[in-house]
């Protein structure tokens, strides 16, 4: 028969320890339309017990008339004894959310724990604290009721709650309507960590700053030292005294450290750091001033500036001059140039330097992957990039449009070079026509096209081109993707919905109209 062990179950966080928490501050803010009242953010801040009770603050209030006649926003802090808090928390966790003291219910949705009760996550990752690392627990609501969600609609409630909360409700939206525990070290009032350098090589030194009424005792300070390819060293020692120093292997490079006490659970916490080692400042004075003149042209007015000439930069650096010679340095800088490129291909940025077939194959599967709508927008689109590009398309009911200039229309057409570009484009894009290819070309008017970029629209991204499409990948250039898509779609519109902008068919006709009329006698 096998052997049977039990398993050990986590350590469960203590936070009724005598002495730890004398007070806590209840932080809340709900919205109310008509009788109905919506929480928008609640949090328990326990006070360690060297601190005396704050004053608690009255109710405050904020009309919301955008939103309706009888609503508004509300904010309060209440003072009460830590054990009361704890107790308010608890029947939240029930699901019973009350203003303090009263029967008035504030309306949430289905809260989850984070993480499952009685346990606690230690962080220093909140946004709407800052106590360094706390032990937390959280109730929080992955769909809030609709009624929630509008004051964050109202610019001026939102910023009417952003001053009085600390933080922004709509760019934390993970936190609207949650409920938060929050438990600072009630031992010590921080931890500072330095990096130690003698005659026997490099360590750290930490030093405990230990609150009024407690000590140490039973302390444990876990330390590990990380290097570019994992973790060199692991020390776990007992906190005996306030001042601790411990060796490392080598030179340090991130240290990761926490303080776990075996009725508290994890009381400190710090991610994998390094020191600083070197500190560069540079500096210049402004002196006199120079006058530029930009000559004019045939196009533009020429014009005058001004720009203020600076004294030669001076440098001076503080502490290790050689760092950057260091290996680790060169590891590190090596992982860095494949994050910056997995960055680069994750975000849609592609370089193509005399690689002109990848280049266009690329820009086909683009193509290809559309669903509703492909957009060209290239002063130099001809009859090449339409075969080359426009019927890569793989779904005939993806809308294909293309943008092209009035000087590109009127040049020699590449493949009929007695022809001008214009009239090739159209007979290819009306034979095609017969064939299903269904393609709206539109010619931007004007001798000056009134864009220059080149983009490419794939259903709702849009990719920005360095070289026009006829020639990309020839020579080093850039396609990559917009990371804000609607300006570039709102300008495109604009200039197809211009009285310049027209038709191809229409633009050819009136060119062969205006020429028949030059060459009557």
């Amino acid at each position: 028969m096998a052997d049977t062990h039990p398993i050990k179950l986590p350590t469960v966080p203590d936070l009724s320890i005598p002495g730890d928490y004398g007070h806590a501050c209840l932080h809340l803010a709900w919205y109310r339309e008509d009788q109905e009242r919506y929480l928008l953010f609640a949090m328990v801040e326990l006070l360690p017990s060297e601190f005396p009770p704050p004053d608690s603050t009255e109710e405050q209030c904020l009309r919301t008339r955008s939103l309706g006649r009888r609503t508004a926003v509300y904010v309060r802090r209440d003072v009460l004894p830590a054990t009361e808090a704890l107790t308010w928390y608890e029947h939240c966790r029930d699901g019973h959310v009350r203003l303090p003291g009263s029967d008035v219910v504030l309306s949430t949705a289905t809260l989850a724990q984070e993480p499952c009760w009685p346990f606690l996550t230690s962080t220093n990752n909140l946004p709407f604290h800052s106590w360094g690392t706390v032990r937390s627990h959280h109730l929080l609501q992955a769909r809030t009721p609709d009624a929630a969600q509008r004051p964050l609609v109202d610019r001026k409630a939102l910023a009417w709650l952003q001053d009085r909360l600390y933080f922004s409700l709509l760019q934390y939206g993970e936190w609207l309507g949650s409920i938060n525990l929050v438990a600072p070290n009630p031992v010590l009032r921080a931890i500072h960590h330095t990096l130690s350098v003698d005659h026997q090589g490099e360590g750290s030194d930490f030093h405990a700053i230990v609150r009024q009424g407690h000590n140490i005792s039973g302390l444990v300070l876990y330390a590990a030292e990380h290097r570019h390819q994992g973790v060199a060293n692991l020390q776990s020692i007992p906190l005996l005294k306030a001042y601790q120093r411990i060796a490392h292997v080598g030179r340090t490079e991130r240290v990761s450290l926490a303080v776990v006490c075996p009725q508290r659970g994890i009381l400190e916490w710090m991610e994998p750091l390094p020191f600083l080692r070197t500190i560069s400042i540079s500096g210049s004075m402004l002196g006199t001033e120079k006058e530029v003149h930009v000559p004019d042209t045939l196009r533009r007015k020429g014009e005058t500036y001004r720009a203020t000439v600076r004294s030669l930069e001076q440098t001076s650096v503080m502490g290790e001059e050689s760092a950057s010679t260091h290996i680790s340095t060169f590891l590190y800088s090596q992982e860095a140039k494949r994050r910056q490129n997995a960055e680069a291909e994750r975000s849609g940025q592609k370089l193509f330097n005399g690689s002109p077939d990848e280049a266009r194959d690329f820009v086909r599967q683009l193509i290809g992957r559309a669903r509703c709508q492909v957009i060209i927008v290239d002063p130099y689109f001809a009859t090449t990039e339409l075969f080359a590009f426009a019927l890569a398309i793989t779904d005939h009911a993806t809308d294909v449009t293309i943008l092209t200039s009035s000087g590109c229309m009127r040049s020699k057409d590449q493949t009929i070079p007695d022809r001008e570009a214009g009239e090739v484009l159209l007979h290819q894009a009306e034979h095609l026509g017969k064939q299903g290819e269904q393609l709206k070309i539109m010619v931007m008017g004007g001798d000056s096209a009134p864009i220059h970029d080149r983009f490419l629209v794939i259903d709702d991204t849009v990719w920005l081109s360095g070289n026009s499409l006829n020639a990309i990948g020839e020579r080093a250039g850039l396609l990559m993707k917009v990371p804000a898509p609607g300006q570039i779609t709102d300008l495109i519109e604009i200039i197809l919905a211009d009285t310049a902008t027209k038709p191809l068919k229409l633009w050819v006709e009136e060119r062969l109209a205006a020429r028949k009329a030059s060459e009557r006698p």
